[in-house]
């Protein structure tokens, strides 16, 4: 992995120059954030992973390749007490195709686009994943203790399985839902019928 620094000028902050990392990764499908980091991801036909900080110190993200996973967290090495740490970091993620996308420990993460065929969202330990807007074949979404999910859009197969706070599916419209764990904390689309287990896929 190498990283870049682009410093580009903001007219919101007058004299103060914004700095950039640019990280050069392999080939990835997947992404997991931790530690209150914040990740927005979009459908882009090339692979670019950018990152800064909105307060604080950008060198303090760390990056972690396990293709096709790549997971971002804090440099915490130099702190006796990482959790005191309040830099504000910022991770946009551009990715020709995404399978997976996970959040915990505080993190966010946000995505909208076409995932393609599969696509699994996993959120817990406060981490929290929101998607409004989703075109997919097969959705999953799991909910660890402690973890929120909020999704909407079109899919085949939407598999839900929550052990957290709550998955909100209302903005979804898929064609089988197939829902495990608690249903008490999972909202469905009004008139969503579920089932135990999805139709085999014809053809």
């Amino acid at each position: 992995m190498r990283v870049r620094t682009l410093t580009c000028a903001s007219a919101v902050v007058a004299a103060t120059a914004l700095h950039a990392e640019i990280y050069e990764v392999g080939t990835f499908r997947a992404i997991e954030v931790q530690q209150d980091v914040r990740l927005a991801v979009t459908i882009a036909d090339e692979q670019l992973v950018t990152a800064e900080a909105l307060d604080g110190d950008v060198s303090k993200l760390r990056l972690r390749e396990f293709l096709p996973w790549i997971v971002f967290d804090r440099d915490t090495r130099w702190l006796i007490f990482p959790k005191w740490r309040e830099d504000v970091l910022q991770v946009s993620v551009e990715t020709p195709v995404l399978n997976g996308l996970k959040a915990f420990d505080g993190a966010q993460a946000t995505f909208s686009g076409d995932a393609d065929e599969r696509l699994w969202i996993e959120a817990g330990d406060g981490g929290a994943v929101t998607v409004p807007d989703v075109r997919v074949d097969e959705l999953t979404l799991v909910a660890r203790e402690g973890g929120t999910i909020v999704v909407a859009g079109d899919c085949d197969r939407l598999t839900i399985r929550n052990e957290g706070i709550s998955i909100d599916a209302s903005g979804m419209d898929c064609s089988s839902f197939v829902v495990r764990g608690d249903p008490a904390g999972v909202t469905l689309p009004a008139g969503a019928v579920t089932v135990d287990e999805h139709p085999e896929v014809s053809g």
